[in-house]
């Protein structure tokens, strides 16, 4: 098929796994706002069928989400998601995801993860396949 495997914005990285997720690199330091999560949609409108499956979220040193993103996170039926894996390496990280997770509260599974095995063993269980 000819189209673009992975897609970067200014604050991300985005491609579909062939292990069977999707995977978002939101790299370190620039923020990672609306737009880019509107540019993401784009993507997979045109060339993934809004297929839903699990997402490994893998935050980079200095990652800001705003409000707005976290909630598009948490509540956005548009986003495709069926688990968020969140892949953090600092402990500024895990205050994030956590604040994220209480303040929030996410309507799909999503769970933190601190080793990228476990994550992937994880995102494994919460396949589209192991869903329906």
């Amino acid at each position: 098929m000819g189209y673009p495997k992975k897609i970067k914005g200014g604050g991300y990285e985005f491609s579909r796994d062939d292990r069977g997720f999707y995977y978002l690199n939101l790299l370190s330091g620039p923020n990672f706002t609306v737009r880019d999560v509107v540019e993401i949609e784009k993507y997979m409108d045109a060339f993934h069928q809004n297929e839903p499956l699990p997402f490994l979220i893998e935050l980079g040193y200095g990652t800001i989400l705003s409000e707005k993103v976290q909630a598009i996170f948490a509540y956005g039926s548009h986003r495709r998601s069926v688990a968020d894996a969140i892949l953090i390496s600092t402990p500024a990280h895990r205050t994030t995801a956590n604040h994220y997770i209480r303040q929030f509260r996410p309507k799909t599974p999503t769970r933190v993860f601190s080793d990228v095995f476990d994550a992937l063993e994880w995102i494994g269980s919460k396949s589209k396949s192991s869903i329906a």
